[in-house]
């Protein structure tokens, strides 16, 4: 049986696909009378489209395919990932709105070469005992950390300033993470982070 010390669980969009800027280019293009250019600051992104609710069916069926193809990844995700591979297990590990969204996720990660061993997609991120989780959405990580089934890491975003456990902007931070053997829970982290600012 594998250690869960030796699997990282790393989400994909926010965190090495970049959703929200494609989504923002197919939108602008669509609606050049009612673009968008603004910061989203919350995971609902019916509060920041003129259209509204209707960018739920705009991103997750009228133009998924583009959108979650065509994504571009995230700078330096890929070196990331590789240089992690060198020391866990890395289980891409996302929730999508879809079967065909997912079904594109998996060409997104094939076309791109994203390195990984496992592709996971789940409802619920606490079904998985890791080391850590790496994800953009509060919610996951709030239940990731009352379940304790991961210690969870916050990748920065404008819409995630909600949270107030571990977070990083960088790569390179939670590779420092993951290589600092000591680290066992989340309260260590948050005081290895208050001590290691980049």
């Amino acid at each position: 049986m594998q250690d869960y010390r030796e699997i990282e669980l790393i989400d994909c969009d926010g965190v090495i696909r970049d959703f929200v800027g494609k989504l923002n280019d197919v939108y602008n293009r669509e609606y050049s009378d009612k673009k968008f250019y603004g910061k989203i600051t919350s995971y609902d992104l019916s509060l920041f489209y003129p259209i509204g609710k209707e960018i739920n069916n705009f991103y997750a069926e009228i133009h998924a395919k583009e959108i979650y193809t065509r994504a571009e990844v995230m700078p330096g995700a890929i070196e990331f990932l590789n240089e992690l591979m060198k020391h866990k297990k890395v289980y891409i590990f996302t929730r999508q709105p879809s079967k065909q969204a997912e079904k594109y996720t998996e060409e997104w990660v094939d076309v791109n070469k994203i390195p990984h061993d496992s592709l996971l997609f789940t409802e619920d991120k606490r079904l998985i005992k890791a080391q850590y989780l790496l994800d953009d959405y509060t919610n996951n990580l709030k239940k990731v950390s009352d379940a304790k089934s991961s210690i969870p890491v916050c990748f920065n975003q404008d819409w995630n300033q909600d949270w107030n456990g571990p977070r990083i902007s960088y790569y390179n931070k939670f590779l420092e993470i993951v290589k600092n053997d000591k680290i066992t829970t989340q309260s260590e982290l948050e005081t290895f982070l208050s001590d290691n600012i980049l």
